[in-house]
């Protein structure tokens, strides 16, 4: 019979993770989070980590040929005819580039002046020591080639280049170096330099004079070099530079000069860097740029020891923080923002605007030093932090001048320009950190070349690494962001908050601000108590602005104050009723969160938060009602800052994001002083953008307040000045309570909490009321939840966010774990009406007394608030199944005469919701017409007092006999089937010997406990009992409706994973379950082959697996007749004929007349089924939407992907399915497949989208584009790999198959339209041949054996 499984396949809400208990439960389903809250590593690649972690050890840049060059002139000093330094010379000799320069390869075509100085210095070299001819005269020719560069205005120079490259001219004509230059040229710019130099020495500077000390290799005997010493370091170096450095010991022979140059070729080897030591900057932007990408968690143990080193270096005055500006700056900034005692007094020297330009090098108005110097500033903290507020003022004025100016070589420091355009646009303290994130993956510089007197590179800086790993987990983290924001949605469906129509709806701003700041997947609990609190704080402020009246304002307070369990008696009004009920069950789901974060109870805290709230609001209202009563300042800020409605958002998170809060902390003044700053801003930012408007309202407000108080005579703009003092001097306090740490008793990850928070309200009311405004965060938002990250980069193999190599795809182990384990077990709701049925077997030793009394316990212990009984929250078309379930429970403790109380509330629900019992709209469990009247009839003959219409209950009776006789007259084996499924209902109606005849081996009747159990009652059979307490052992008190579903459960858990195209992470436990079915299929099971739809699926699963599987076992479907004749067939049942569809496809013989029969009458049947589909049949809408696509999409022409995709947007979460009574299988749609294979196909996507840029760029390198014939296919000769090659390890299959198609493309129309006749011999010949030379495409196309077969056949 086919009963032992559904083929209603139903949308209802959404699903729980075990299903032994039926109480209801609206909380987060914690699988929602892609990854746990417990500290689990977040789903990124493990080999970016490894690499940034190692470069915390070391700090690599690339050696520079200019100073290396400079090195390699230093005579020996025993032997000056020798160079010092002979190993530098041979570095010159071999890493000449091929056009003849020297520097970095790949030379920015605005870097030619670069290119030009570090060329001229090496060729110096190389004359120094009549060495490398040829090298020379290659460079010689690069420098003539390229000179005009060197006075064009739109390079770029490099420091000092000016002064620099003439001196070297000047030194190659006293070398007798014969310079392919203009005379003229050249004069005038040695006379440039000269002049150049008279009037800077001439300039009593600090900075000049220290601007030429630091270039003075290009000024040679011009300089004094007694007062270019004065500027040596401790290492020994002048301003760490090597060439400085060389060029003086060349003049003076200094001891400690030779000591700094030999300790840097003891590191690097044969060649120097441009600038060392540059270990501070270096690790400092690694940490500044890991905590902008919003990464930096992953290293805070390697950071921490940054910091500390940097401190220690702070606090000893180290020259590499403190002779150099920007270092200083960003070691300020990053040192006060992560708790360590820094005094802005170290910056004194940069107060001022004239100070700063005067002193060392920084006369250049470099924009770097300049911006780290703003961003320094902004850090202030104390009230009266007069240098940074002067270095602030001074520095912001520049950068706006600077970047009005940017035009000409400018333009080179794109990327500069757009740091500081960013900076003085988001000040620090309104930035959300995902969204300043974002900005920074989408602008981030992955080649960060730099420029001194010569460009140089760090990995420390500007590292592929960085953008690969951050990419990545913004990637995730959006995924996982979208997915608890559609959660959020149907919450608020859940608790009615929709139905409030006096509220602003802006879940969404309120869940991008959390997720702006709490952005990482471990900190989801926090996420959505800050996104729901912040929806529910809305909602109450709309309620007491405008929707609430005084007595229900008054009857929530009293509400939330009672705290009652039993509350909906006490609630005035509907709209009372739905605002408490969602503050009570938010504040329920968060104490339980809480506790196991805390361990503790927090839930008496949570109340008393959302208490003062409330009394603030009321004590607001009450200003406005109580003629228009004014309050001090003292009292609105007083009271305002409670009122702002930060408390319940803020305060509650504490407890979710890691530390432990106890008692005394919460009750502690620094944790009462954090919040009241926080909230003051907040309010008095509001205040500021909304005055206008409230003033009109009547509502007090700060700024009009400050006017009425200050008796006409403050004004308005007086007044909006005074209230941002105010904003700006608990912004500061706020600020210095955060990074404080002696002394303060809160956690700083809290106290970070209030920062953000901070900075989410400055955000909002930047310009206006941004929360108000319905436009004005909308790119915000998307930014951060919904638009996919725009990067373009290159695409290096390392940006496959796997290798090829085999390894394991990059998604959540647990889920992956949690899937695994299923295979192991099959999971089943356990069912009240079944329950109930087998509560009413008698004790065949006692009759009055039930035979299984935990089952009437069960029953006691789980009838739902409504009065009925089954599956909490009931789809509203499933009335019937809860009616019968509900009238079943009833009966069977009338049965036993126990749970009067019990009995009394399922009759009222039953009374309430009979009406649906004859609805055709409501969709009927098999068996209802029948079943449900049998029950009634029961219940007289017991005495039931049924609170019913007796014409209706006397209209279903009447149908049920009726309907019995007509059926019981029909010879079909399938008709009398079904009446021995539904027995229960017929009683004495049927001959139970002739039931008898369906049970199975187990002892069941067709695995139904409710028909088992009927048939005990009448018969006492032993086997029928021993399958019931079978049950009871494995299930505890209760039974499922329908029992073994192993077989089905497991094919149907393997079915979906290969359709959402996750199954290859499950092979062994899939080919175990294939061949424990096999060895069932081998021995006709009846499991298989007594149930139609479990027949015909694991025929499919089977064959498509390469089992021997004959079709034959598939005959007695072959006719639409035969089948709808045998067992329960005749329900039409389109789930059970659309398996059969499906297997009636896997033809492989020439002649498999059985499968073809059953294709062509099953394909009519669902045609037919689905133009029919009305009425009830819309409750099945997942079924219809399966039967369409299976219709229109044959297997053999749907591509992988193309169907998992299509299966993910279809997943039917909730796959509630119906035999008697709606059940569910955790091993049947669970949400972690869908979770899974969601997060896999996001992450292949992302491959996907990398390798198609990346073939875009590989036709340009190979020029196929320039090919006018050829067809660009390149887009469908890729998703033709992709659609069906799509794992990240399938990568160079996928390329492979992509590139190939692209070239067999090109080729087709070659030989079509583009070649000659000629051409097309030329071609094959090549191919013959394998001459290094061929035409543009053709070098790609040397490993394709099947080009001559295709040449020739042409």
């Amino acid at each position: 019979m086919s009963l032992s499984h559904p083929n209603n396949l139903l949308r209802l809400q959404k699903p729980r993770r075990r299903f032994y208990t039926q109480k209801p439960s609206v909380s987060l389903d914690p699988r929602l989070v892609v990854v746990t809250r417990a500290n689990k590593a977040i789903l990124c690649s493990q080999g970016p980590k490894e690499r940034i972690r190692e470069l915390f050890t070391k700090v690599d840049l690339s050696v520079s040929s200019y100073d290396t060059a400079w090195v390699a002139m230093v005579p020996s000093p025993k032997s000056p005819q020798f160079p010092y330094f002979p190993e530098c010379v041979k570095w010159l000799l071999e890493n000449q580039l091929p056009d003849g320069s020297w520097g970095l390869s790949h030379c920015h075509p605005l870097l030619i002046k670069d290119a030009l100085s570090s060329t001229l210095a090496c060729v110096l070299a190389l004359k120094r020591w009549n060495i490398g001819e040829e090298h020379m005269k290659k460079g010689l020719h690069f420098i003539g080639s390229n000179f005009s560069s060197a006075t064009e205005e739109k390079q770029h120079s490099p420091i000092g280049f000016d002064i620099i490259f003439p001196g070297m001219i000047q030194y190659a004509k006293d070398m007798g170096l014969n310079l392919p230059l203009s005379p003229t040229t050249v004069d005038d710019m040695l006379h440039k330099r000269v002049l150049d130099f008279k009037r800077s020495y001439g300039i009593n500077s600090d900075g000049r004079n220290a601007y030429l000390a630091y270039v003075a290799e290009g000024l040679g005997k011009l300089l004094d070099w007694g007062e270019v010493m004065k500027y040596q370091r401790k290492n020994g170096s002048l301003f760490n530079s090597p060439s400085t450095t060389a060029a003086a010991l060349t003049h003076l022979q200094d001891a400690n000069c030779l000591k700094y140059l030999h300790s840097l070729l003891e590191r690097f080897g044969n060649a120097v860097p441009t600038a060392y030591p540059l270990d501070i900057y270096a690790r400092l932007c690694m940490v500044d740029t890991l905590q902008r990408l919003g990464i930096d968690r992953h290293f805070r143990d390697e950071i921490r020891i940054v910091l500390d080193e940097t401190y220690r270096c702070w606090l000893e005055m180290d020259e590499d923080i403190f002779l150099e500006s920007a270092t200083c700056a960003m070691a300020f900034r990053i040192l006060r923002m992560n708790g360590y005692d820094i005094s802005s007094d170290a910056l004194a020297r940069f107060a001022e605007e004239d100070q700063f330009f005067d002193s060392h090098i920084e006369h250049q108005k470099n924009m770097g030093t300049v911006l780290e110097l703003f961003k320094a500033s902004q850090i202030m903290i104390f009230p009266n932090e007069s240098v940074l507020e002067k270095q602030n003022s001074w520095a912001s004025k520049f950068l706006k001048q600077e970047l009005s100016n940017t035009t000409g070589a400018n333009r080179f420091c794109k990327h500069m320009t757009e740091e500081v355009d960013y900076a003085l646009k988001f000040p620090y303290y309104a930035n959300l950190e995902r969204l300043e994130n974002r900005r920074n993956m989408e602008h981030y510089n992955v080649d960060n070349l730099m420029i001194l007197k010569t460009s140089y590179r760090s990995l420390n800086i500007g590292n592929r690494d960085f953008l690969e790993l951050a990419a990545e987990e913004f990637d995730i983290c959006q995924s996982i962001h979208r997915k608890e924001l559609k959660f959020l949605e149907r919450w608020i469906e859940e608790n009615r908050l929709d139905k409030l129509k006096f509220a602003r709806q802006k879940l969404t701003y309120c869940y991008f601000s959390a997720a702006a700041v709490l952005f990482s997947p471990e900190q989801s609990d926090a996420r959505m108590s800050w996104a729901k609190n912040g929806v529910l704080t809305t909602v109450v402020d709309d309620f007491f602005d405008i929707g609430g009246s005084r007595e229900e304002l008054i009857n929530l307070i009293k509400l939330v104050e009672k705290w009652d369990e039993n509350y909906a008696t006490e609630c005035c009004s509907e709209q009372v009723e739905i605002i408490f009920s969602a503050i009570r069950n938010s504040i329920c789901e968060i104490g339980d969160r809480a506790f196991t974060w805390q361990g503790r109870s927090v839930t008496d805290h949570l109340i008393e938060i959302w208490l003062n709230l409330l009394k603030s609001m009321m004590r607001e209202a009450e200003w406005q009602v109580k003629n228009k009563l004014v309050p001090t300042m003292e009292e609105y800020l007083s009271n305002g800052y409670v009122s702002f409605a930060l408390g319940p958002i803020v305060l509650p998170a504490l407890y979710l994001i890691g530390p432990k809060l106890s008692e005394e902390v919460v009750r502690d003044s620094e944790y009462h002083n954090l919040f009241k700053l926080l909230s003051t801003c907040g309010r008095l930012l509001n205040d500021v953008q909304s005055f206008k408007r409230e003033d009109k309202e009547g509502k007090a407000n700060a700024v009009s307040l400050h006017m009425i108080h200050g008796c006409g005579v403050i004004n308005e703009e007086e007044s909006v000045r005074a209230i941002r003092g105010i904003i700006e001097s608990s912004r500061r306090e706020l600020l210095r309570l955060v990074l404080q740490t002696k002394g303060s008793v809160v956690p700083r990850e809290c106290k970070d909490l209030f920062w953000k928070m901070s900075k989410v309200c400055h955000l909002f009311y930047m310009k206006k009321d941004g929360f108000t405004s319905p436009q004005e965060m909308v790119s915000a938002v998307n930014a951060v939840i919904h638009e996919p990250l725009k990067i373009a980069i290159s695409l290096d193999p390392r940006l496959v966010v796997v290798t090829r190599a085999n390894k394991a795809i990059l998604c959540s182990q647990e889920l992956k774990e949690s899937i695994r384990e299923l295979f192991t077990r099959v999971d089943l709701s356990v069912s009240s009406y079944d329950t109930a049925w087998v509560a009413m077997v008698p004790s065949p030793k006692s009759p009055q007394f039930p035979c299984f009394p935990e089952c009437v316990n069960w029953l006691l212990e789980n009838q739902l608030p409504d009065g009925s009984w089954g599956l909490s929250h009931c789809h509203p078309l499933l009335i019937k199944d809860a009616l019968s379930s509900t009238l079943a429970c009833v009966l069977a403790l009338k049965r036993w005469n126990i749970g009067e109380e019990h009995v009394k509330r399922g009759l009222h629900f039953i009374k309430s919701n009979f009406s649906s019992a004859t609805d055709e709209k409501q969709h009927s469990p098999i068996g209802f017409d029948i079943i449900f009247p049998g029950m009634i009839q029961y219940a007289k003959d017991m005495g039931l007092n049924l609170p019913l219409s007796p014409t209706i209950v006397d209209d279903m009776l009447h149908k049920r006999v009726l309907d019995f006789k007509r059926s019981y007259g029909i010879n079909s084996v399938g008709r009398n089937a079904y009446l021995a499924y539904v027995v229960e209902g017929l009683g004495k109606l049927l001959d139970w010997g002739e039931v008898m005849k369906y049970q199975r081996k187990n002892g069941s009747l067709f695995n139904s406990p409710s028909t088992t159990a009927a048939a005990l009652t009448h018969l006492q059979d032993a086997n029928c009992l021993n399958y019931l307490r079978s049950l009871l052992e494995r299930f505890g008190d209760a039974v499922p409706t329908a029992y073994p579903l192993d077989i089905y459960a497991r094919l149907r858990m393997v079915d979906t994973l290969h359709r959402l195209g996750i199954d290859q992470h499950f092979r062994d436990e899939i080919r175990s379950v294939l061949d424990e079915t096999y060895r069932c299929w081998l021995e006709r099971d009846e499991e298989i082959f007594l149930d139609s739809a479990t027949c015909s699926m694991a025929f499919r699963i089977l064959r498509v697996n390469g089992y021997d599987i004959s079709s034959d076992t598939l005959a007695r479907f072959d006719e639409e007749d035969q089948f709808f004749d045998s067992r329960i067939g005749h329900q039409r049942n389109m789930g059970t004929v659309l398996e059969f569809y499906r297997a009636s496809q896997i033809m492989i013989f020439p002649t498999e007349l059985v499968l073809e029969k059953q294709n062509s009458w099953s394909s009519k049947f669902l045609k037919q089924e689905l133009s029919n589909t009305t009425g009830a049949d819309r409750f099945c809408k997942y079924i219809t939407e399966e039967v369409d696509y299976a219709l229109k999409f044959p297997y053999y022409a749907n591509l992988e992907r193309l169907e998992h995709r299509r299966n993910i947007e279809h997943y039917n979460v909730d796959n509630l399915q119906i035999l008697k009574t709606s059940y569910r299988s955790f091993n049947i749609n669970n949400r972690d497949f869908l979770d899974l294979a969601a997060e896999e196909f996001d992450m292949c996507q992302s491959i996907h989208s990398k390798e198609l840029k990346f073939l875009e760029r590989w036709i340009e390198e190979s020029r196929l584009d320039k090919l006018k014939f050829a067809r660009q296919k390149l887009t469908y000769c890729y998703f033709s790999a992709a659609a069906i090659l799509f794992s990240p390890e399938q990568y160079d299959a996928r390329m492979s198959m992509a590139k190939n198609g692209v070239l067999t493309t090109v080729v087709d129309d070659f030989f079509d339209i583009g070649g000659s006749r000629e051409e097309l011999i030329n071609l094959i010949k090549l191919v013959e041949k394998y001459v290094s030379v061929v035409p543009q495409f053709f070098i790609l196309m040397l490993d394709l054996p099947w080009v001559l077969d295709f040449c020739s056949f042409t």
